[in-house]
């Protein structure tokens, strides 16, 4: 995924969106913190070879195995965007 930030900052938020994590729990994911996530979506920075790596894994696990089950075995809590109210932090 060595893409320059512009399609870099599109793909993470997208992802993200439709994934239904909040910056907090994808920066959990990928190890890192909520600033770089920000940062990547924002087009500032991109994500390092490691990180990108990790995030084709978990797109290659929902590809094969589903939304539901990576929810259920990385996130093991309810999406937080899609419902009424704000977000627990």
């Amino acid at each position: 995924m060595d893409v320059p930030p512009q399609t870099c900052r599109a793909y993470i938020a997208a992802l993200r969106k439709r994934w239904g994590l909040s910056q907090s729990q994808l920066a959990r994911l990928l190890m890192t913190n909520r600033r770089e996530i920000r940062r990547w979506e924002g087009g500032e920075d991109v994500p390092e070879p490691h990180q990108q790596w990790f995030l084709q894994l978990f797109v290659e696990y929902v590809r094969t195995n589903g939304l539901r089950a990576f929810r259920r075995r990385f996130m093991r809590e309810a999406p937080r965007y899609g419902k009424v109210g704000r977000p627990r932090v």
